[in-house]
């Protein structure tokens, strides 16, 4: 029976050490703390693993292993115990000895399959074998004892040391488990070694210890710590009970051990269902309880109470002040204060306040962003001070926070959280009891601060509602003024009249900026000489400025860094008892104007602009919207009358307008219809747009639609014609408008038509004149190139083609004209210089080559330029004089012929009558002298020769005059 009760034991001991391990592994401890709670608990599962293997061990061998393997258990989980201790309660100065620790812890954990610790084993009262100590197990187990000592030496040392009671009860938990490992181990050495006393000791430790190491919450380890304590002295009461009732029922003759294990556990169960039963009755019940928490009050009896008063207060004031006085009542604590949020400042200040300490203390720091705050909010729970510095989701805190906390000595913060947003928070001191704030305590406050805040939740709306209601009708007043249709002046007049009289103010003032009221300013209310000089300098100061002032927020215009009012002012204008409020009045982000309220001192105005951001914004926005609609309408007004000439004014320019509905009905058409159709206006009105236009594509009419959807989706004219009332047409260009109303389904069209007879009389004769062009173009035989200003092709004519060698012109568009015509570079340079400088270049001569025969060529190029004076293209006309040249040569050929011929005719002349004379005297001279005469011959061969030279005289005449010489 005592073997089975020892097995179950170790079972569940073994769950509940992976149970415990799970836990602290899942929870938020740092790691370094999980890891040596991790070997803390591997030791004792090597241990209880080993001791349960030692039931089913049937050989002493076995048993001797489990024994060695159950030695190294212990042996860890005992040293292992040191340096917990040192992480646990965070002691950095005794890291020579966390190493000795681990070193050690290896050594032993060996030691057990190397020495002989066990000299033999045999068969206990339990059934299973017990070992026999040598003196190394005894040495093994003094050194396991020595650093568990040191471990709980830490643990008590620092227990006095702490200040915070948190960490105090974490260190009472470990102290507890240590004092029940003690009874534990001890048992081994007792006749109680058969049974699972020790293994009882150390599983309740272990939940202990896992405990602390994973509980934060201080009031939650508290009365855990109390009630674990007094079940576990409940439970070992009856364990004892039961062996002694065990023992007692041995001593009986004639009882077996069976009978009597039966019996003790029988008797057992009716002592538990006793005490179950004990635990019910209400004065036993309440005995207990006030073991646990000895304060206890009926906090259901005072919660009632109190929302029934708040539930009758409206005034926020008298809320704060009835839970301020409930919790200084229900607690008496040294240090009260009531922290509330200041929206100027953007921090937590004081608002009421129980304070016994001499010091005063500075919590500044708690602002509307601290770690704290947002705690708060995120738990929505009053929060234990002592809980910050240890409580790993705490550790955001800012130790100046954590500091100023605990220097005022404050406890408990309890927070008030009005939708999502943090009002206010109570802080609560140390009782005067020296008592600890229990779970009831915090409960108690924690529905305390609910009711408060929805008591104050409620205040607000209920005021809130109040104020709307005033703001509605004032914002009422202002828009049925600027509805109106009066003159704009007293219309801002009335405006000023309401502010003042609604909000019992001294004056209020509105400046406009609008075109046609500048240096307008109107004013309602007793003002002063003074106060109109600050008025018109603002004015100034904003048309100086107007992105100032369209940047600025209300009166914070009147404080902008460039300082705006250093001004010719007395000093004393703008100080804060005149209370002055400024509110830009703005139109697409521009100033239009402003409005100046002048209250009657400053805590007016400061009761008037607290939170009511939304309702400066919705008067600046009546205001300038009705300003602004005013102006418009004033505006639309005067478009309506110049678009009324407009209308006409097109009209007299040859435009007829055709105003239509989205159906294409007629609404209206100006009188140029009259003139040019010959219908009256009540002969058009009214009907479609389709019975006077005529569109023709395919020979079938256009729908209004299709129309309308064309033109929208192609953005065109047309052209079209008009039908007279003569029944012929009359050409017309038409657009086609579309004027967008807010209202879906109903739109404006405006068909704008204007008459091109004449443009299409201009069209023809340009076709014409184009034709002609063309045909010039192709059939002159002179060559003309349109070129561009870098010299590109752009155009050649078939003459030119020809010219330049190529089949076609195709081949020639594109190419710059210095590629196409072979001539010296320098030279296509010079001429294209003077055609940019001059403009033109006139008859000059070019020889150019082509097919191996050079041609003489005259060029003449012309440029022509933008509407911005800029080269846009030239032509090139070039004529070729090949054959001139060919004809100028022959006749200069001829004329230097003739010259030639005519003065050879005059030298033949000359000749003839020199010859003349010759052959007459030589004839007489012959005639003169005998036949024999020797001279005869002379004259002879000189008659010959003049003969001779007839000839020659005759040739001569022959080729200048065509004709012969005649002797």
């Amino acid at each position: 029976m005592i073997e089975n009760i020892a097995v179950s034991v170790k079972i569940v001991a073994l769950i509940v050490y992976l149970i415990l391990f799970l836990l602290v592994i899942k929870s938020k401890v740092e790691a370094k703390l999980k890891r040596l709670f991790f070997l803390y608990i591997f030791g004792l599962l090597i241990w209880q693993f080993s001791s349960l293997m030692i039931h089913f061990s049937n050989t002493k061998e076995r048993a001797l292993f489990w024994y060695k393997l159950l030695g190294s258990g212990v042996a860890l989980q005992s040293i292992i115990f040191l340096p917990f201790s040192q992480v646990f309660l965070k002691i950095k100065r005794q890291k020579f000895l966390t190493y000795i620790s681990y070193i050690t812890t290896l050594v032993v954990s060996i030691a057990p399959f190397i020495l002989k610790m066990y000299s033999d084993v045999y068969i206990g009262m339990g059934g299973y074998y017990i070992p026999v100590f040598t003196n190394l197990f005894y040495s093994s187990g003094i050194i396991g004892y020595l650093f568990w000592g040191f471990g709980v030496f830490n643990f008590i040392r620092y227990y006095f040391l702490e200040k915070s009671k948190l960490q105090k009860n974490r260190i009472k938990y470990i102290l507890t488990g240590a004092l029940i490992v003690v009874i534990g181990s001890t048992s081994n050495f007792t006749v109680l070694q058969s049974y699972p006393v020790d293994i009882l000791c150390n599983l309740i430790n272990a939940i202990l210890i896992a405990h602390a190491v994973r509980k934060y919450h201080l009031l939650e380890l508290r009365i855990a710590l109390k009630k674990s304590l007094l079940i576990f002295l409940v439970v070992l009461s009856i364990t004892f009970l039961f062996l002694i009732d065990n023992y007692l029922f041995n001593l009986i003759p004639g009882f077996s051990q069976e009978q009597s294990t039966v019996y003790s556990g029988i008797v057992s169960a009716i002592l538990i269902l006793v005490f179950i039963l004990i635990f019910q009755i209400e004065k036993i019940n309440n005995f207990v309880q006030n073991i646990i928490h000895p304060e206890q009050k009926d906090y259901q009896r005072i919660l009632e109470n109190y929302s029934k008063k708040i539930a009758s207060l409206l005034d926020i004031e008298e809320l704060k002040q009835s839970f301020f006085n409930i919790v200084k009542d229900t607690f008496d604590t040294k240090y009260l204060i009531f922290m509330i949020y200041n929206p100027e400042k953007k921090k937590f200040i004081p608002n009421l306040v129980i304070n016994e300490k001499s010091d005063k203390c500075n919590l500044e720091c708690i602002d509307g962003g601290s770690p704290l705050v947002n705690l708060m909010l995120e738990h929505q729970r009053p929060i234990l001070i002592d809980e910050l510095p240890l409580n790993p989701i705490y550790s955001n805190i800012a130790s100046k926070v954590l500091d100023a906390l605990k220097k005022s000595c404050v406890e408990v913060v309890v927070p008030i959280i009005l939708t999502n947003s943090l009002y206010g928070f109570l802080l609560l001191g140390e009782k005067k009891s020296k008592r600890n704030y229990t779970v009831q305590d915090i409960s108690f406050l924690s529905t305390l601060s609910h009711t408060t805040a929805t008591g104050i939740s409620n205040s607000k709306s209920y005021h809130e509602l109040q104020s709307r209601l005033s703001e509605q009708m004032l914002l009422f007043l202002l828009s049925e003024n600027f509805s109106k249709t009066e003159e704009l002046e007293f219309l801002i007049k009335r405006a000023c009249h309401i502010f003042v009289n609604f909000l019992n103010l001294d004056w209020a003032t509105i400046g406009l900026l609008l075109e046609g009221f500048e240096d307008r300013i109107i004013t309602n209310g007793n003002i002063i000489e003074k106060e109109i000089s600050l008025i018109k300098s603002i004015y100034q100061k904003i048309k100086q400025k107007p992105v100032l002032a369209s940047d600025s927020l209300f009166d914070d215009f009147l404080f902008k860094s460039d300082n705006l009012f250093k001004i010719d002012l007395e000093k004393n204008i703008y100080e804060k008892e005149n209370s002055f409020l400024f509110i830009p009045l703005l139109h697409d982000k521009k100033p239009i104007g402003f409005l100046l309220l002048k209250f009657n001192d400053l805590e007016q105005r400061s009761r008037f602009i607290k939170g009511k951001y939304s309702l400066l914004k919705s008067i600046q926005t009546v205001i300038s919207q009705g300003i602004t609609l005013h102006s418009t309408f004033l505006e639309l007004q005067a478009i309506k009358n110049r678009n009324e000439i407009i209308l006409e004014g097109v009209g007299k320019a040859g435009n007829i307008i055709f105003i239509t509905d989205m159906h294409g009905t007629i609404k209206r058409v100006n009188s140029t219809s009259n003139t040019l159709l010959g219908y009256e206006n009540s002969e058009i009105v009214g009907h479609n747009i389709l019975d006077f236009l005529i569109f023709e594509k395919n020979n079938k009419p256009y729908e209004i639609d299709n129309i309308i959807n064309q033109y929208q989706s192609n953005s065109e004219t047309y052209t079209a014609s008009l039908m007279k009332k003569n029944g012929s047409t009359m050409p017309v260009i038409l657009s086609i408008i579309e004027v967008k109303n807010e209202e879906v389904g109903n739109k404006t069209y405006l068909f704008i038509t204007k008459d091109i007879t004449d443009i299409r009389v201009a069209e023809e004769n340009v076709k014409k004149s184009e034709e002609k062009y063309i045909r010039l173009f192709n059939e002159i035989d002179e060559v003309i190139i349109i070129i561009d200003p870098n010299g590109i092709i752009r155009d050649i004519n078939p003459a030119g083609v020809d010219l330049l060698g190529f089949l076609n012109k195709k081949n020639l568009i594109g190419q710059n004209i210095r590629n196409v015509i072979d001539i010296e570079e320098s030279e296509f340079d010079e001429i294209f210089n003077e055609v940019l400088e001059k403009g033109h270049v006139k008859n000059r001569e070019l020889s150019i080559e082509r097919n191996g025969k050079l041609k003489n060529m005259i060029i003449n190029i012309n440029m022509a330029y933008d509407v911005n004076g800029k080269p846009f293209e030239a032509s090139v006309v070039i004529h070729d004089i090949t054959e001139l040249k060919l004809l100028e040569r022959q006749f200069l050929q001829a004329q230097k012929m003739e010259s030639i011929g005519t003065l050879a005719g005059g030298i033949a002349h000359d000749f003839n009558n020199i010859l003349t004379a010759i052959l007459g005297y030589t004839s007489i001279m012959k005639s003169k002298l005998e036949e024999n005469n020797p001279y005869n011959e002379y004259l002879s061969v000189i008659e010959s020769s003049a003969k001779r030279a007839a000839g020659l005289t005759q040739k001569l005449l022959a080729f200048a005059r065509a004709g012969k010489f005649k002797e």
